[in-house]
Protein backbone atom coordinates (compact mmCIF):
# COMPACT_ATOMS: atom_id res chain seq x y z
CA UNK A 1 0.00 0.00 0.00
CA UNK A 2 1.28 3.59 -0.55
CA UNK A 3 2.38 5.72 2.08
CA UNK A 4 -1.04 7.99 2.48
CA UNK A 5 -1.06 11.89 1.98
CA UNK A 6 -2.79 13.73 4.77
CA UNK A 7 -3.84 16.89 5.32
CA UNK A 8 -3.81 17.93 9.02
CA UNK A 9 -5.47 20.77 10.41
CA UNK A 10 -5.13 22.39 14.23
CA UNK A 11 -7.75 25.40 15.06
CA UNK A 12 -8.57 24.82 18.83
CA UNK A 13 -6.49 27.66 20.01
CA UNK A 14 -5.39 31.07 18.53
CA UNK A 15 -2.94 28.99 16.25
CA UNK A 16 -3.70 28.13 13.08
CA UNK A 17 -1.81 25.37 11.81
CA UNK A 18 -1.89 23.70 8.37
CA UNK A 19 0.61 20.72 7.87
CA UNK A 20 0.92 18.08 5.18
CA UNK A 21 1.94 14.75 5.49
CA UNK A 22 2.77 11.32 3.35
CA UNK A 23 3.15 8.37 5.70
CA UNK A 24 4.82 9.59 8.77
CA UNK A 25 6.82 12.09 7.03
CA UNK A 26 6.23 15.85 7.12
CA UNK A 27 6.08 17.64 3.77
CA UNK A 28 4.81 20.88 4.44
CA UNK A 29 3.78 23.09 7.11
CA UNK A 30 2.32 26.63 8.03
CA UNK A 31 1.08 28.18 10.98
CA UNK A 32 0.59 31.45 12.54
CA UNK A 33 -0.62 32.98 16.37
CA UNK A 34 -3.37 35.53 15.50
CA UNK A 35 -6.46 35.39 17.35
CA UNK A 36 -9.60 35.10 15.11
CA UNK A 37 -7.66 35.20 11.86
CA UNK A 38 -8.56 30.90 11.08
CA UNK A 39 -11.04 32.11 8.61
CA UNK A 40 -8.86 34.04 6.72
CA UNK A 41 -6.43 32.36 6.19
CA UNK A 42 -6.91 28.36 6.58
CA UNK A 43 -7.52 27.94 2.73
CA UNK A 44 -4.91 30.44 1.94
CA UNK A 45 -2.77 27.58 4.06
CA UNK A 46 -3.57 24.45 2.60
CA UNK A 47 -3.09 25.53 -0.87
CA UNK A 48 0.11 26.73 0.26
CA UNK A 49 1.05 23.59 1.64
CA UNK A 50 -0.10 21.22 -1.34
CA UNK A 51 1.85 23.72 -3.82
CA UNK A 52 5.20 23.23 -1.61
CA UNK A 53 4.90 20.06 -1.82
CA UNK A 54 3.44 19.48 -5.22
CA UNK A 55 0.71 17.55 -4.71
CA UNK A 56 -2.99 18.27 -6.35
CA UNK A 57 -6.11 18.19 -3.65
CA UNK A 58 -6.97 15.20 -5.33
CA UNK A 59 -4.17 13.36 -4.10
CA UNK A 60 -4.96 13.34 -0.63
CA UNK A 61 -6.29 10.32 0.99
CA UNK A 62 -7.48 11.73 4.76
CA UNK A 63 -8.04 14.84 6.48
CA UNK A 64 -7.15 14.62 10.54
CA UNK A 65 -8.76 17.89 12.26
CA UNK A 66 -8.33 18.77 16.27
CA UNK A 67 -11.63 18.30 17.48
CA UNK A 68 -11.58 20.15 20.41
CA UNK A 69 -11.56 21.20 23.62
CA UNK A 70 -11.33 24.97 23.02
CA UNK A 71 -11.77 28.03 21.08
CA UNK A 72 -15.47 27.67 19.88
CA UNK A 73 -14.88 30.13 16.64
CA UNK A 74 -11.44 28.25 16.16
CA UNK A 75 -12.64 24.34 16.00
CA UNK A 76 -16.15 25.30 14.20
CA UNK A 77 -14.01 26.70 11.32
CA UNK A 78 -11.31 23.79 11.27
CA UNK A 79 -14.05 21.25 11.96
CA UNK A 80 -16.15 22.90 8.79
CA UNK A 81 -13.36 23.26 6.24
CA UNK A 82 -12.49 19.16 6.93
CA UNK A 83 -16.05 17.79 6.60
CA UNK A 84 -16.30 20.25 3.48
CA UNK A 85 -13.19 18.81 1.68
CA UNK A 86 -13.74 15.43 3.02
CA UNK A 87 -17.09 15.19 1.06
CA UNK A 88 -15.69 17.27 -1.81
CA UNK A 89 -12.90 14.57 -2.13
CA UNK A 90 -14.83 11.81 -0.77
CA UNK A 91 -11.95 10.86 1.74
CA UNK A 92 -12.45 10.08 5.74
CA UNK A 93 -12.34 12.40 8.56
CA UNK A 94 -9.91 11.96 11.21
CA UNK A 95 -11.01 13.18 14.18
CA UNK A 96 -8.52 14.14 17.12
CA UNK A 97 -8.74 16.12 20.40
CA UNK A 98 -5.91 17.78 21.27
CA UNK A 99 -5.44 16.73 24.61
CA UNK A 100 -4.89 13.42 22.85
CA UNK A 101 -2.37 14.68 20.44
CA UNK A 102 -0.20 17.04 22.76
CA UNK A 103 0.06 13.78 25.55
CA UNK A 104 0.93 11.88 22.51
CA UNK A 105 3.94 14.53 21.87
CA UNK A 106 4.77 14.72 25.34
CA UNK A 107 5.51 11.45 25.40
CA UNK A 108 7.52 11.23 22.33
CA UNK A 109 9.54 13.68 24.00
CA UNK A 110 9.60 12.73 27.84
CA UNK A 111 9.38 8.87 27.51
CA UNK A 112 10.19 8.70 31.42
CA UNK A 113 7.62 10.05 33.37
CA UNK A 114 4.84 8.48 34.83
CA UNK A 115 1.58 11.26 34.28
CA UNK A 116 1.21 13.28 31.18
CA UNK A 117 -1.02 15.92 31.82
CA UNK A 118 -1.91 18.85 28.34
CA UNK A 119 -3.32 21.91 29.04
CA UNK A 120 -5.69 24.16 26.87
CA UNK A 121 -6.44 27.83 28.27
CA UNK A 122 -9.97 27.80 28.70
CA UNK A 123 -9.66 32.18 29.21
CA UNK A 124 -10.07 34.32 32.55
CA UNK A 125 -8.40 31.34 35.53
CA UNK A 126 -9.51 28.27 34.06
CA UNK A 127 -7.84 25.64 31.98
CA UNK A 128 -8.48 22.56 29.92
CA UNK A 129 -7.12 19.48 31.25
CA UNK A 130 -6.75 15.77 30.89
CA UNK A 131 -4.46 13.50 32.67
CA UNK A 132 -2.72 10.36 30.92
CA UNK A 133 -0.40 7.64 32.38
CA UNK A 134 2.32 6.44 30.85
CA UNK A 135 0.48 4.04 28.55
CA UNK A 136 -1.71 6.63 27.49
CA UNK A 137 -4.59 5.21 29.42
CA UNK A 138 -6.65 8.42 31.01
CA UNK A 139 -6.44 8.43 34.75
CA UNK A 140 -8.59 10.11 37.20
CA UNK A 141 -10.60 12.46 34.95
CA UNK A 142 -11.83 13.03 31.48
CA UNK A 143 -11.25 16.80 29.92
CA UNK A 144 -13.11 19.50 31.73
CA UNK A 145 -12.88 22.53 32.74
CA UNK A 146 -11.16 23.28 36.09
CA UNK A 147 -9.87 26.28 38.21
CA UNK A 148 -6.34 26.41 38.99
CA UNK A 149 -6.54 25.64 43.12
CA UNK A 150 -8.29 22.20 42.18
CA UNK A 151 -5.70 21.67 39.81
CA UNK A 152 -3.07 22.16 42.21
CA UNK A 153 -4.86 20.07 44.89
CA UNK A 154 -4.83 17.27 42.75
CA UNK A 155 -1.04 17.15 41.43
CA UNK A 156 -0.17 17.72 44.82
CA UNK A 157 -0.94 14.06 45.89
CA UNK A 158 1.27 12.94 42.53
CA UNK A 159 4.83 12.76 41.51
CA UNK A 160 6.59 11.97 38.24
CA UNK A 161 4.18 14.60 36.36
CA UNK A 162 4.61 17.08 33.22
CA UNK A 163 2.52 19.50 32.06
CA UNK A 164 2.79 21.36 28.73
CA UNK A 165 0.18 22.98 26.28
CA UNK A 166 -1.07 26.32 25.50
CA UNK A 167 -1.89 27.92 28.98
CA UNK A 168 0.34 25.95 31.14
CA UNK A 169 2.01 29.11 31.77
CA UNK A 170 -0.80 30.01 33.99
CA UNK A 171 -0.78 27.03 36.23
CA UNK A 172 2.73 28.02 37.05
CA UNK A 173 2.74 30.49 39.35
CA UNK A 174 0.37 28.14 41.42
CA UNK A 175 1.94 24.76 41.31
CA UNK A 176 5.21 23.44 43.15
CA UNK A 177 8.16 23.27 40.48
CA UNK A 178 9.40 20.61 42.26
CA UNK A 179 6.72 18.19 41.86
CA UNK A 180 6.51 18.27 38.77
CA UNK A 181 7.97 19.55 35.19
CA UNK A 182 6.79 22.43 33.15
CA UNK A 183 7.29 22.15 29.45
CA UNK A 184 6.11 25.35 27.42
CA UNK A 185 7.37 24.80 24.18
CA UNK A 186 4.72 21.99 23.49
CA UNK A 187 1.67 23.41 22.16
CA UNK A 188 -1.47 22.46 19.37
CA UNK A 189 0.26 22.05 16.28
CA UNK A 190 -0.75 20.49 12.90
CA UNK A 191 2.34 18.58 12.94
CA UNK A 192 1.69 16.51 16.15
CA UNK A 193 -1.16 15.03 14.06
CA UNK A 194 0.78 13.25 12.22
CA UNK A 195 1.72 9.81 14.21
CA UNK A 196 -2.20 9.44 15.78
CA UNK A 197 -3.45 9.98 12.56
CA UNK A 198 -1.04 7.99 10.31
CA UNK A 199 -1.83 5.27 12.99
CA UNK A 200 -5.82 6.13 12.63
CA UNK A 201 -5.67 5.90 8.83
CA UNK A 202 -3.97 2.01 8.70
CA UNK A 203 -6.13 1.03 11.27
CA UNK A 204 -9.37 2.49 9.51
CA UNK A 205 -10.70 4.58 12.72
CA UNK A 206 -12.53 7.21 10.75
CA UNK A 207 -15.25 9.58 11.59
CA UNK A 208 -18.89 10.15 10.10
CA UNK A 209 -18.10 13.24 8.67
CA UNK A 210 -22.25 14.19 8.81
CA UNK A 211 -21.97 13.68 12.54
CA UNK A 212 -18.44 15.16 13.32
CA UNK A 213 -18.54 18.34 15.91
CA UNK A 214 -16.27 20.02 18.23
CA UNK A 215 -15.99 19.43 21.65
CA UNK A 216 -17.18 22.07 23.41
CA UNK A 217 -16.78 22.12 27.66
CA UNK A 218 -18.16 25.37 27.67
Amino acid sequence: MKEPIILHLETSTSICSVALSKGENLLAHRETNVDKSHSSIILDYINSVLQESEVPLKYLNAISCSTGPGSYTGLRIGVSTAKGLAYGLKIPVIDLPVLDTLANEMLFRYPDFKYYIPVIDARRMEVYLAVYEKERKIVDFKPMIIENKDVFNFLDSKNNIILSGYGVEKLSSVLPKESFKIETNIKPCAIYNIRIAYKKFIEKIFSDSAYLNPIYLK
